[in-house]
């Protein structure tokens, strides 16, 4: 558990939490590092409670599908800049298989096609009425951040992934503010050393 004081309010921030355990073994000591990475936005209102965490940085605005393909329009909730894009990783599940088109980068409002019979097909699924009965209804996007940093150089960070129904997708648009984009994006590294001894015992 970590708490953060002193944050500009109503900021974005990139946080990566470097761990390093250190353990002993009878061989000497050894060492794993994994890392935790959040991206979320300050609150500009005191009186929001703890529990709400601004951490979607994609926004869904429609999904339009038919037996042969699925169109969703996704943007991103940062303003274009030179040195820092927006990534996203879709993926469509279906019955039989999951539908995976290439990683892109987006905008404010771009389209991610799924091409449903070409993937249906290519996974032996040639009957007509087989192919039919398929359905194509789990969505998720898995956003990413990545950013050119001063004196680091590039770093990409992962966001929290959208994940619902094509049904929820094509009703997302009326939550969604379209004119709510920032440019204020902060970074932070922290690491974190953990030292754990553990003395395995030959039996």
């Amino acid at each position: 558990l970590f708490s953060f004081d002193g944050l500009t309010s109503n900021t974005w921030f990139c946080v990566r939490l470097i761990y390093r355990l250190f353990y002993r073994t009878p061989e000497g000591l050894s060492e794993i590092s994994t890392k935790q990475e959040l991206i979320a936005r300050t609150k500009n209102n005191s009186q929001l409670a703890h529990s709400i965490i601004d951490d979607q940085i994609i926004l869904i605005y429609d999904a339009v599908s038919d037996v042969h393909s699925v169109n969703v329009t996704v943007g991103t909730v940062f303003a274009s800049r030179p040195k820092m894009v927006t990534l996203v990783v879709p993926e469509l599940k279906c019955d039989r298989t999951s539908i995976k088109p290439h990683a892109k980068l987006i905008g404010q409002a771009d389209v991610i096609h799924f091409d449903v019979k070409k993937a249906l097909l290519s996974s032996n699924i040639a009957h007509a009425k087989q192919f039919s009965e398929q359905k194509c209804a789990q969505l998720c996007i898995f956003p990413f951040l990545r950013a050119e940093i001063l004196n680091v150089g590039q770093e990409t960070f992962r966001g929290k992934e959208w994940c619902g129904t094509l049904q929820e997708a094509s009703k997302a648009r009326t939550s969604n503010n379209a004119n709510n984009l920032t440019t204020n994006v902060i970074v932070l590294f922290i690491y974190v050393n953990f030292l754990l001894i553990i003395v395995l015992l030959h039996q």
